[in-house]
């Protein structure tokens, strides 16, 4: 069994994933669109809010208390690499480069707003 010190090392070496994700509700199609620069921890937030009925969405959060979490479905859309000073590889700040990759993935997926959450 690994100590409390070599987990936290261990967890310390952990690159976090930048990118876009989605978060769809498999009855009506309806999708959340989100970005982060560790989109793994910001899936496990939005899910914990909504586990315990809080989730600032509110229309989100009726449509999982009424169809439950097996009728949610987290995607991962687009991911990209950060430097040390918080750029990306093409040279963009990273909230720019998630704000203009989102964009673009509502326009390609070509989400209606009335369709997003």
């Amino acid at each position: 069994m690994k100590t409390r010190t070599q987990l936290i090392k261990e967890y310390e070496q952990i690159i976090p994933t930048a990118g876009v994700f989605q978060v769809l509700n498999k009855r009506s199609g309806k999708v959340l669109i989100d970005t982060s620069t560790d989109v793994n921890a910001k899936w496990n937030r939005h899910r914990f809010e909504l586990k315990l009925g809080s989730h600032r969405n509110k229309a989100l959060q009726a449509d999982w208390n009424a169809a439950g979490e097996d009728n949610f479905e987290y995607t991962l859309l687009s991911v990209f690499d950060i430097d040390d000073d918080g750029y990306t590889e093409s040279g963009i700040e990273v909230s720019e480069e998630l704000k203009l990759i989102s964009e673009k993935v509502i326009k390609d997926l070509n989400i209606a707003a009335d369709n997003r959450y």
